[in-house]
């Protein structure tokens, strides 16, 4: 199960609705490598059939910084032999990857930098 977040800026009152965490759909692997990149695609797809192991998918909240977005970017998880790797989603707005993850624990300063506010996280609900 998964929470919807509602994400803002504690300065300018740039806001956004989440869903992060994992629910049903996670399961489907179309569904969670649906906003990477071609490239990553291929490279997921083979190396499931390669053998890789153990993966996790999880819906982190995020902020672009390319074009200032906060998203819900999929992070994908797993081994392949013997080593951790990661692969994130792309930006729906802008298709960029550059990112920083919103984490209440960093104090994730805005983007816009002639701002001087901090993003919050505030739990508004649940989703499967």
């Amino acid at each position: 199960m998964g929470q919807i977040v509602k994400v803002t800026c504690t300065a300018c009152g740039k806001s956004g609705e989440l869903k992060i965490g994992g629910g049903k759909a996670d399961c489907d692997f179309d569904v969670i490598i649906s906003g990477m990149s071609e490239l990553q695609k291929e490279n997921l797809t083979e190396m499931m059939h390669e053998g890789a192991r153990g993966f996790t998918v999880n819906r982190a909240p995020c902020m672009c910084q390319a074009c200032g977005s906060y998203y819900a970017g999929n992070k994908v998880s797993y081994f392949f032999e013997g080593e951790k790797k990661i692969a994130w989603s792309k930006c729906p707005s802008c298709g960029s990857f550059k990112k920083k993850v919103i984490n209440k624990d960093n104090m994730t300063p805005c983007i816009d930098r002639k701002c001087k506010g901090t993003i919050t996280l505030e739990q508004t609900g649940l989703w499967d």
